[in-house]
C-alpha cells in the first residue's frame, strides 16, 4: 500500500539563491510503500526514514496533511523530536498545516448532512428525465419549445462529492421552466420541486460556489497558496454570516452546522493562517489588527498578540541561526563601542559611550522596520515572490522566512491528484507490479505532467476573487 499522499513541505535550502518569481512548483518526490497499520507511531517511523533518506532533517519547515487522527499523533511526535534536536524554528509551531481542501470539504459536508431534503426532488427529477429514451426526447422537445439555450444538460451528482451536487443544482436551475412544464405534461412525473425548493437550491448554490471557488484557488500549484489560505477562509466566514440573515429554516440549519465546523478549525488554526499574511507586504500585522478589531472586538487584543508573538518568535529563531540581517550592524556597533577610549586617556569618553548607547537603543530590528512601513497598495498583478526577491537585500532575514512560508502548499489536494491515478496504474491486468515500479510510474507521470501544466488562474483573478468584496463587507 502506498504511503499517505500528503506532501512533505520543504523550503529551499537557505544557502540557495532566491527563487525565480514565477517558478513556484510542487512535484511528487517519492511514493514509498508504507505497510499497515497506519498508526501514529508507524507513520512517524516511515516519515523519519524518508527525511533521513533525503537528508532534509535540518531543512524541514512544514508538512501539509489531512485531518486524520493518526496524522495528528504523528505530527506531535515528529515535532517533539525536531524541537529536542533544535532543528526547527519557533518550537515547531508552524510544522503542522491542516490541508485547506480537507477543511473546506468537512465544513461543507457537515452542512449538507442536514439539507438532503433541499436537493432530493431535484436529484430525482434529473434521474427521471435520464431514465428512458422517451423521457429524454420529451424533455428535449420542452427545452426547444421554451427556448432554453443552455448547452449543458442536467447531470446527476455523486452524493459523496459536494462539488458535483453544486454542478447538478446549477444546471438544473437553468432548466427550472422545463421541469415545471414537464410536470403539466407528464402525470408520471411526481418529483417536481416546489417554488420554495427552487429558492432553497439557489441559496445553496450561492453558498457552495464560495467553497468551490476557494477550493479551486487553494489547490493551485504554480503560485504560492499559504498566503491565500487566510483570505479564502475569511471570505467563507463572511459568506456564512451573510446568508445566515436569511429566513429559510433549512438553510439556517445548514449554516449553523457549517459555522460550527468552521469555528472548530478556525480556533485551531487561525494563528498559523495569519503568519503568512504578515509576510505579505500588502497587509502585514496592521491588516490582522484591523480585521480582528472589526470581527472579534472582545478577543481582538488577545488573538492579535498571539499572532504577533509567533511572528517575533519565528524571527528570533532565524536570527539565532545566523540569519539576522542586523548582525553586521550590531557587529559594527560593538566594534565602535570597543574603540571608545577609556576615561583614563580621554575625559570625554563618557560622552562617546553615551552616544554609542543612544545609537544602540534607536536601532530597530529588521522585522520592526518592515512592520513600521506602511503596507504597499494592492495591485492586480502583484507577485509576492518577485517582491521578496527584489527586497531581499533590504530585508535579508525576512526574505528567508518569507521564502520558507510561501513554499508551504495550503492544500495537499494537488499532491493527491498525482496519487489518485494509482487505480489506473494498478489495474486488474497489472496487479503484480512491485512497489518500486508503482512508485516510478506515479512519480514520472507527475513530473511529466508538471512540465506542461499551466495555472488556471492569473494573479489578477486570484486577487479579485479574494479581496473583491471582503473590505466592502466589513464597512
Amino acid at each position: 500500500m502506498a504511503g499517505p499522499s500528503s506532501p512533505l513541505v520543504l523550503p529551499p535550502d537557505h544557502s540557495a539563491p532566491s527563487p525565480s518569481p514565477r517558478r513556484h512548483k510542487e512535484n511528487a518526490q517519492n511514493c514509498p510503500h508504507w505497510k499497515t497499520p497506519h498508526t501514529g507511531n508507524e507513520l512517524l517511523n516511515n516519515i523519519q526514514n524518508c527525511i533521513q533518506d533525503w537528508s532534509i532533517e535540518d531543512k524541514l519547515f512544514a508538512i501539509t496533511l489531512d485531518n486524520a487522527a493518526a496524522n495528528g499523533t504523528m505530527m506531535d511526535l515528529l515535532k517533539h523530536n525536531l524541537v529536542d534536536k533544535k532543528l526547527i524554528p519557533a518550537e515547531g509551531k508552524l510544522l503542522h498545516h491542516r490541508c485547506a481542501g480537507h477543511v473546506i470539504n468537512l465544513i461543507v459536508k457537515d452542512g449538507l448532512k442536514v439539507v438532503e431534503s433541499v436537493v432530493e426532488n431535484i436529484r430525482e427529477s434529473v434521474k427521471y428525465i435520464r431514465s428512458s429514451q422517451s423521457r429524454k426526447q420529451m424533455f428535449k422537445e420542452i427545452i426547444a419549445a421554451e427556448g432554453i439555450t443552455c448547452k449543458k444538460k442536467p447531470g446527476l451528482d455523486i452524493t459523496t462529492r459536494w462539488n458535483s451536487t453544486l454542478l447538478m443544482l446549477k444546471t438544473a436551475l437553468k432548466y427550472k421552466v422545463a421541469f415545471e412544464k414537464l410536470k403539466s405534461e407528464d402525470q408520471k412525473y411526481t418529483y417536481a420541486p416546489s417554488e420554495e425548493e427552487w429558492e432553497k437550491a439557489e441559496v445553496l448554490c450561492r453558498l457552495l460556489k464560495v467553497f468551490k471557488d476557494a477550493t479551486d484557488v487553494i489547490s493551485g500549484t504554480k503560485y504560492p497558496t499559504s498566503n491565500l489560505y487566510f483570505h479564502l477562509m475569511w471570505k467563507i466566514k463572511l459568506a456564512l454570516q451573510q446568508e445566515y440573515s436569511g429566513k429559510i429554516a433549512e438553510i439556517v440549519t445548514v449554516l449553523e452546522a457549517m459555522r460550527s465546523k468552521f469555528n472548530k478549525y478556525w480556533n485551531k488554526s487561525y494563528i498559523v493562517l495569519c503568519v503568512p499574511v504578515v509576510f505579505d507586504p500588502r497587509f502585514k500585522l496592521k491588516f490582522i489588527d484591523f480585521l480582528f478589531k472589526e470581527s472579534f472586538p472582545k478577543k481582538a487584543k488577545q488573538r492579535f498578540e498571539r499572532v504577533e508573538s509567533l511572528v517575533r518568535q519565528l524571527f528570533q529563531s532565524y536570527s539565532s541561526q545566523g540569519k539576522e540581517s542586523n548582525a553586521a550592524e550590531q557587529g559594527a556597533a560593538q566594534s565602535a563601542e570597543q574603540a571608545v577610549p577609556s576615561m583614563k586617556n580621554d575625559p570625554w569618553a563618557v560622552w562617546d559611550r553615551q552616544l554609542s548607547s543612544d545609537l544602540q537603543s534607536q536601532m530597530t530590528t529588521e522585522l520592526d522596520r518592515y512592520l513600521e512601513e506602511n503596507p504597499i497598495p494592492r495591485s492586480q498583478e502583484f507577485d509576492i515572490l518577485k517582491w521578496w526577491m527584489g527586497n531581499a537585500t533590504k530585508y535579508p532575514i525576512l526574505a528567508c522566512i518569507a521564502r520558507d512560508l510561501l513554499a508551504i502548499p495550503a492544500s495537499s489536494v494537488a499532491a493527491e491528484s498525482a496519487f489518485s491515478t494509482s487505480e489506473r496504474i494498478i489495474s486488474d491486468f497489472r496487479s503484480s507490479l512491485t512497489p518500486e515500479a508503482v512508485e516510478a510510474l506515479i512519480c514520472t507521470q507527475d513530473w511529466y505532467r508538471a512540465e506542461g501544466k499551466s495555472t488556471e488562474f492569473s494573479m489578477a483573478s486570484i486577487n479579485d476573487f479574494i479581496m473583491g468584496e471582503m473590505v466592502t463587507e466589513l464597512q
